[in-house]
């Protein structure tokens, strides 16, 4: 598998990055576009210390999911098209509570 990574000097293109594997009620997913968002740009200029894989914002393809126990509906999503909402809401502020959750 190929990931693009920040390694703390620069971006370099990993491409024996391991395979990754679906635990229990999530999905894997086949990355078709990705972004390089703001963040990741904070992470380029050194504003973070943070190493790792970047792009964080993508669209792709299920491509296969580990289900809980229990639902048999999981099968519905193999080969739809997704995307991922970058951060988790918090829940609890005055955005979250008034319906704005992904602001």
């Amino acid at each position: 598998m190929r990931a693009v990574k920040f390694d703390g000097k620069q971006v370099v293109l990993d491409s024996r990055a391991a395979e990754p594997v679906a635990g229990p009620g999530e999905a894997l997913v086949r990355t078709t576009r990705l972004s390089i968002g703001p963040l990741d740009l904070a992470v380029m200029r050194g504003m973070t210390n943070f190493r790792g894989t970047l792009g964080r914002e993508f669209v792709g393809l299920v491509e296969s999911v580990n289900p809980l126990p229990g639902r048999e509906d999981h099968a519905k999503w193999v080969g739809r098209r997704v995307t991922a909402q970058a951060s988790v809401p918090c829940g609890s502020c005055d955005r979250c509570r008034g319906g704005l959750s992904l602001h």
